[in-house]
Order: structure tokens, then C-alpha cells, then sequence
């Protein structure tokens, strides 16, 4: 099985570098033009032939992976053209616009010993690319943190099970119930859409413990991770965090464990980084590469114990201000949760958008096949693919400076300079 599997992959892999070679000569050869544009489209028709090579990739789920991966990157990469240009035009106005401004001036004449100074505004133009390309990276991961936090308690079966399981850790359950985290999401999911329906109060009566309801009104089950006598003011407060009745202490408890938990993840992953990356560093300048991991892994530590702080907060500061359950409560602490990504530094904000975007794009298509508001094509992801592939490799053909530069050096590696 794991030998078919491999074979699969190395199928796949091999036979879109190949042909993909073969296609692009095999039209240069045929059309005879070295016109950049008309390489552009054999790079497009290229990438695209090879693309449908993802078909011999019989593992389902890696090859969704695979696909949602290269229309993420693709898509990063096809707004960077589309900058690019717009920046061209916008240069190309303020030239013709300095020349208008220099001619005028040159009609008036000069005074002797006058100083004149061509000053040109930016426009609303240049003010929106500037703010794009500052909070892109924000912007990213405050939609693709709204999808998943809303998927991770509604729609948890959009999301991959390994995904899922990730979350739950994260949130503090698994470490706290155990085998009770998965069922504690799906009460919450219950309770919440019951209360939105009917309503009515979302309050623990008084005198009424949270065990005491939890038991008689949502899951005897769940009510046994309360302690006996705790009483939260709100029923999804004691199913969000039943260990403590006050959620300002429950989230400061949350951050420091989440920080430790952060730390365990980073760690490591930034050492392997290090170590990959700047080891000749390491022996001309250990003290600054030592200070910068430890900067770092403290930064993106911080970063996600406060992303999942946030996201367990918001509904605890919405819902008595508004005095109901809703789903869109669960939304905004989404995206309160994606602003988080401003304690990273700006470089990396972009990265992390786009590391969550493919799960987001994938839960957020289930949600909506399972709405009834779209449905699976067969093979689209193969289509999908083909068409990323064909972009892809007509930027990486002609437009090789609007690819980030370690994606650029790992294609050159498979495709080369052709």
C-alpha cells in the first residue's frame, strides 16, 4: 500500500515536469515567435497540459492538499503581477504628470535667483497599494481565522479529522477532558444553535448550579468535567470553559498555558529552521543568531497563545452585550483572533495568512456543499490544479520577479531556466 502510494506521487511529480518541458519546447518549436507575449501563452498552455497529470495522484486527500496548496500560492504570486502593474501605471502617470508640471513651469520662466521644486501628491491610488500591500498578510488570516473557528465549532466535519484533533489541543480541551474535548465541541454547537432558535433566556437560572443544568439540559455526559459547585452566568459560558465560572480568569489561565504549549511547537520548529538556514551564521556570529531565535520563537509564541485567547474571549465580551446566541458571534471571534497575527512580525503576517488559507478554502466548500449551495464537480480538483499550474508557470516563465524568492529557487531546482 505505502509502495502504490509512493509510486503515485513519484508518477505524478514526474510526469508534470516532463511534459510540462516537452509541451513548452514542443509550441516554441511550432509557433516560431520570440515574442514575450506569445511565450506567455506557451507557458499558460503548458502548465496547464501538465497540470492534469495531478490525476495519477490516487491519494484523495493529498491531492486536495496538493491542489489547494498551488492555487493559494498561485493565486499570492498572480496578485504580486497584478501590484506589479498597477505600479507601472501609476509611475508612467506621475512621469506624464512631472513633464505637464515642467513644461508649465518652463512657460512662466524664472526670476533670477528663484528656486522652483516639482512636488507631486500621491494619489488615492498610491494610498490603497500602500495600505494593500501593509495589511494583505492581516487581512488573510482575519477571513481564514473566521472560517475555521467557525467551522471548528459548527461544522467540524469540513475540516481534516488530524485538523480538527490540532484545534482541539490548542483550545485547552484535549489537554484538560480528554476523550470529552470532541463531544464538549459538538455540545457547544448544539446549545448554541438551540438558544439562537428559540431565543429565549441564554442565563443559568439562580440557584442552579452549571453542573446541575448542564446535566438536565444538555449532556449528563458533559456535566461531570464541571465541578459541583461552580455556577457560570451564561450556559455556553460553563460548556466553553467549565473549570472556571469567571471567563477573565479563564482566559488569563488559557494564555499562559497556551503560551507554554505555543513554546513546545516553536521551539523546535525554529531550531530545525536555524539550523537549516543559517548555519554558517551560527559559526561567524552565534550570540545574534541565538538572540534573533529567541526573539522569534517568543514572538510566535505570543502570537498564538494570544490568537487562541482572543478566540475564546470574544464570545465571552459579545454575548452579554448583545443578550443572545448567534452564529456570527462566532465569526467575529474568527477575525478577532486573526488580528493577533500583528504580533508577528510584518514578513511573516502574509505567510501565516496563507498557511491557514487552503483549510479555510477547503472547510468553507464543504460548508457550502452541504448547504445546498454548490456542489462537486468530477474532478474539478484536477481542473483546479491544471488552471493554477498554467499561471503559475507563465509567471515563472516571464514574470519570475513577482515570485517569492524561495519559491523561485525550488522551481528553478525542478523546472530550470528554460
Amino acid at each position: 500500500m505505502a509502495g502504490s502510494d509512493t509510486f503515485s506521487f513519484a508518477l505524478f511529480l514526474s510526469t508534470f515536469i516532463s511534459s510540462y518541458k516537452a509541451i513548452l519546447c514542443t509550441l516554441r518549436n511550432l509557433r516560431e515567435t520570440s515574442d514575450p507575449a506569445s511565450d506567455k501563452i506557451n507557458a499558460l498552455i503548458a502548465g496547464s497540459i501538465a497540470g492534469l497529470s495531478l490525476a495519477f495522484e490516487k491519494n484523495r486527500p493529498r491531492r486536495l492538499a496538493i491542489m489547494l496548496y498551488l492555487v493559494t500560492r498561485t493565486s499570492q504570486f498572480g496578485c504580486a503581477w497584478l501590484m506589479k502593474k498597477w505600479a507601472e501605471q501609476r509611475r508612467h502617470r506621475r512621469r506624464e504628470l512631472a513633464n505637464e508640471m515642467r513644461e508649465q513651469l518652463e512657460a512662466q520662466g524664472f526670476k533670477e535667483g528663484e528656486r522652483r521644486q516639482l512636488i507631486i501628491k500621491k494619489g488615492w491610488d498610491d494610498k490603497l497599494a500602500k495600505f494593500l500591500v501593509e495589511w494583505a498578510g492581516t487581512g488573510v488570516m482575519m477571513l481564514a481565522s473566521a472560517q475555521i473557528i467557525y467551522a471548528f465549532l459548527f461544522e467540524g466535519d469540513t475540516l481534516p479529522k488530524s485538523y480538527f484533533g490540532f484545534l482541539l489541543v490548542h483550545s485547552g480541551w484535549k489537554p484538560d477532558f480528554g476523550s470529552l474535548a470532541a463531544p464538549l465541541a459538538f455540545s457547544i454547537r448544539e446549545t448554541v444553535n438551540k438558544l439562537a432558535r428559540a431565543g429565549g433566556s441564554i442565563r443559568i437560572p439562580k440557584g442552579v448550579s452549571s453542573r446541575e443544568y448542564i446535566a438536565r439540559h444538555v449532556s449528563p455526559n458533559i456535566a461531570t468535567i464541571i465541578p459541583p459547585k461552580l455556577r457560570h452566568e451564561f450556559v455556553v459560558c460553563a460548556l466553553q470553559h467549565p473549570l472556571h465560572d469567571s471567563c477573565a480568569r479563564s482566559k488569563i489561565a488559557l494564555l499562559f498555558r497556551e503560551f507554554a504549549r505555543a513554546l513546545k511547537l516553536y521551539v523546535p520548529l525554529n531550531g530545525i529552521m536555524t539550523a537549516a538556514f543559517r548555519w554558517n551564521q551560527i559559526t561567524t556570529q552565534p550570540e545574534k543568531v541565538v538572540l534573533r531565535f529567541m526573539q522569534s520563537t517568543f514572538r510566535s509564541a505570543l502570537f498564538l497563545a494570544a490568537y487562541v485567547t482572543i478566540g475564546m474571549a470574544t464570545p465571552c465580551i459579545v454575548r452579554p452585550a448583545v443578550n443572545r446566541e448567534a452564529h456570527w458571534i462566532y465569526v467575529l471571534a474568527g477575525v478577532a483572533a486573526g488580528s493577533m497575527v500583528l504580533i508577528e512580525a510584518p514578513g511573516r503576517r502574509l505567510e501565516l495568512g496563507l498557511y491557514c488559507l487552503p483549510r479555510a478554502l477547503e472547510s468553507f466548500w464543504r460548508c457550502m456543499i452541504k448547504w445546498g449551495y454548490a456542489r462537486n464537480v468530477p474532478h474539478g480538483d484536477v481542473f483546479l490544479f491544471s488552471t493554477a499550474m498554467g499561471v503559475l508557470m507563465m509567471l515563472y516563465q516571464n514574470e519570475p520577479d513577482t515570485i517569492n524568492p524561495h519559491y523561485l529557487s525550488v522551481m528553478t531546482r525542478f523546472f530550470g531556466r528554460n
